[in-house]
């Protein structure tokens, strides 16, 4: 009978500590199952997305930005939802950001994102032989919060060619480097209002040089040459031979007294 009692009390205090810890974990077992049902539909939404665009099924991989996927189905936060899928197709891999803005749902990826900057940097040295560029963004307009933030990433299907129109319906950030020039608005007036240029001048061809090799640095790894491009870019220890500047930046037009004054 003892020993029968005994093994009562052990149930009832295993059925405790059960209890204590679903409430304890109940809340965050919750939340993983409402993070997996909107993981599956931000899923099919890229999938589908991928599907109507290019024609073909990717599959999705993981998940990048999980930041807003709790919220993505309240419509209090409707305005503030973005989900970046991974995906891949063949031996391809690439991202779709999705999401809702102002109640308008939204998708763009960056599959052929190579091939339009290649595209728009060829366009733009044509624009400007003598300039050396130094930062090329592009991407499809986003809410202005996060402008800069899904740069690479493109809504429509890029054909292959007429790459002024395409980048004409893009956000982008562009810097091109000059020796002896001077700029007029003419110079930065083929590009949309959604594209931040800055066009910079040093006054000779050596300063201007000595300026790309502090910016640009070379390593050589198992016998392999790679160049290091800049994450920011600083004027500061060349600003006495910048001898010109122009730049459009979120519509405003700034000169070389302005940027440099």
């Amino acid at each position: 009978m003892k020993a029968r009692k005994i093994k009562i009390i052990a149930v009832i205090a295993a059925l405790l500590i059960i209890v204590s810890l679903w409430v304890i974990l109940s809340p965050v077992l919750k939340e993983k199952l409402l993070l997996h049902k909107k993981y599956e539909k931000a899923s099919q939404i890229a999938v589908g997305f991928i599907r109507d665009k290019y024609g073909f099924d990717a599959k999705v991989t993981g998940i990048e930005i999980e930041a807003f996927l709790k919220q993505y189905d309240e419509p209090e936060c409707a305005d503030n939802v973005s989900v970046t899928m991974l995906m891949k197709y063949g031996d391809k891999e690439f991202k779709v950001n999705t999401g809702v803005y102002n109640g308008v749902p939204y998708c763009r990826d960056d599959y052929q994102a190579d091939q339009i900057i290649m595209a728009a940097e060829k366009y733009i040295s044509g624009l400007f032989p003598d300039g050396s560029i130094t930062e090329l963004e592009i991407g499809s307009p986003t809410f202005d919060t996060y402008k800069h933030h899904y740069f690479r990433c493109f809504n429509e299907y890029f054909i292959g060619d007429d790459i002024e129109n395409y980048i004409n319906n893009c956000n982008g950030s562009l810097d091109i480097i000059f020796a002896d020039r001077t700029f007029s608005e003419k110079d930065i007036e083929n590009f949309p209002d959604g594209f931040d240029v800055e066009l910079i001048s040093f006054d000779t061809e050596e300063h201007r040089n000595d300026f790309l090799d502090s910016i640009y640095h070379t390593y050589t790894i198992d016998g392999e040459e790679y160049i290091i491009s800049p994450i920011s870019i600083s004027y500061e220890d060349f600003t006495a031979y910048i001898n010109d500047y122009l730049a459009n930046i979120d519509g405003e037009m700034i000169g070389l007294d302005t940027r440099f004054s």
